[in-house]
């Protein structure tokens, strides 16, 4: 799929002759995600989701399809969410990480 496409399955489309830096903080947040989530890599990593999808359900719904399609074709996805999120549904496998019990410090 053309980086158009990704811009718009994310809702960008109207979108893509604005220079990144003019977008909205949010709008570049979704840029990020589609860079990383339309691109030919072994391997994803997606930091905090559901602050890069909070412009709505079709958006998440967008992202959720798309990691199944990389994740079918034997892409690994790992990525970071809220507690409760709409990705846990999707997931092979969840931990949940608590700074309180941190095992690092």
């Amino acid at each position: 799929q053309s980086a158009v496409g990704a811009l718009e399955a994310l809702g960008l489309g109207d979108r893509t002759g604005v220079p990144v830096g003019r977008l909205r903080p949010a709008q570049r947040r979704l840029v990020a995600l589609a860079g990383a989530l339309w691109s030919s890599t072994a391997l994803v990593l997606v930091d905090d989701a559901d602050q890069a999808t909070s412009a709505g359900s079709a958006v998440t719904a967008a992202v959720t399809d798309r990691i199944d399609t990389l994740t079918r074709a034997g892409t690994a996805v790992v990525l970071t969410a809220r507690p409760g999120s709409a990705f846990q549904a999707t997931a092979d496998a969840v931990a949940l990480l608590d700074e309180r019990d941190d095992p690092w410090t």
